[in-house]
């Protein structure tokens, strides 16, 4: 897979300048710790993983693939560390190129078995608190402000390509492209029936296929 992007992730020294796979990555945005925390903090009153700790619980998609990750916030909420809980794939989940979300597990599921985290989100059994890598630039032009929505983050200044295996990412983005390839390549319309499939293949039905006498 070849990368167009000025900016730079921890996954991008696996790419292949020569590749056909292209992802235009171009209009991508810096995933600070600052942009995260602001995207954080307004949740922080009814999305803690934990009532005796200030600890959150992070998804992210990017085509089969899932990251479940704990962060754990500072009491001022502008700094935090980072966990990886666990790593997957779920191919019966949408294809995603890459989503972030804040995530809110209820009472009944066990947050301190990763296998029941698990099995809960591979069952839709969560809350989406707030999506965490849609992010609204804007842009100065003359007297004017120019708006931007940006919906893929460059990783690095969040600190989360310290935890996630770059392999595993890049792999993932390559995995959602062949995904949607599959997905629009239709060798045959559907509803045909099989002489119309025989006349694709440039047969006559009534001479081409005779029953044995």
């Amino acid at each position: 897979m070849r990368i167009i992007d000025n900016k730079y992730d921890f996954y991008d020294y696996l790419q292949d300048p020569t590749d056909q796979l292209v992802f235009d990555r171009r209009g991508s945005y810096n995933l600070t710790k600052e942009v995260l925390c602001s995207k954080i903090k307004p949740y922080s009153h009814c999305c803690r993983a934990s009532s005796t700790e200030n600890n959150y619980h992070m998804l992210i998609q990017c085509g089969a693939a899932f990251w479940l990750v704990l962060l754990k916030m500072n009491n001022t909420m502008d700094n935090y560390d980072l966990e990886l809980l666990d790593f997957w794939k779920n191919y019966d989940k949408p294809n995603e190129l890459l989503k972030i979300d804040l995530i809110v597990f209820g009472w009944r599921i066990n947050r301190a078995k990763v296998e029941d985290m698990r099995d809960a989100i591979n069952h839709n059994n969560y809350l989406k608190a707030n999506n965490i890598n849609r992010y609204t630039k804007y842009t100065s032009c003359k007297t004017t402000y120019k708006k931007e929505e940006c919906t893929i983050p460059i990783l690095t200044p969040s600190g989360l390509g310290n935890i996630i295996n770059p392999i595993d990412m890049f792999c993932a983005i390559e995995e959602y492209f062949s995904i949607e390839k599959t997905k629009s390549e239709t060798t045959e319309p559907k509803g045909v029936t099989n002489n119309d499939k025989i006349v694709m293949h440039g047969f006559d039905t009534k001479s081409s296929f005779r029953g044995k006498y």
